[in-house]
């Protein structure tokens, strides 16, 4: 396996429509209201 492969990240790039990503929002604030922390309640780990 090459350098260049072996430093990259294991990202993903998801398309998500606004009208999903404001119902999203309104949980993960619920969770943040709740004391769960910001590592956990975040739209990325909602979504996935």
């Amino acid at each position: 396996m090459s350098e260049q492969v072996l430093t990259k990240s294991n990202r993903v790039n998801l398309t998500v429509p606004f009208s999903l990503i404001e119902k999203v929002d309104a949980h993960v604030e619920k969770k943040l209201d709740d004391g769960e922390s910001r590592e956990t309640a975040n739209r990325s780990a909602f979504i996935m």
